[in-house]
């Protein structure tokens, strides 16, 4: 799959009727559309409120980064490699915990105040 970007719409491409966009010089070519797909909330009551995603990850980004620059400065396979690469983990474990200790949260207040709850399971991936 290969992705293109035009400057202007109208300059030699013109897009058909039957998903197909036609280029100058090339001919009709099919098209795929693609949305972009992201969660704007954690989760969406029935009711329509919405609960904000806290964005741990988002957060940590300047922590990850300097552990990260951490284990790229030291000397491979060597013990002080070893211990940078615990202090990233360690990072990367933390947001983690925070979403599961988040999601728990989130669940516990929900159960006593709804008779039924539903969870639905997103596979958002990227399709190219």
């Amino acid at each position: 799959m290969i992705a293109i970007t035009f400057p202007s719409y109208g300059d030699g491409c013109k897009m058909l009727d039957n998903g197909k966009l036609r280029l100058k010089g090339v001919g009709a070519v099919k098209i795929k559309l693609h949305r972009p797909v992201g969660l704007t909330a954690f989760a969406t009551l029935s009711d329509g409120t919405e609960i904000e995603n806290p964005r741990y990850y988002k957060e940590a980004q300047v922590k990850f980064r300097r552990a990260q620059r951490k284990v790229a400065r030291r000397k491979r396979g060597g013990n002080n490699q070893k211990k940078a690469v615990r202090g990233l983990q360690r990072a990367h474990a933390h947001v983690a915990n925070q979403r599961a200790d988040f999601a728990h949260k989130v669940a516990r207040a929900l159960v006593p105040r709804d008779h039924a709850s539903a969870l639905e399971i997103l596979r958002l991936g990227l399709s190219l």
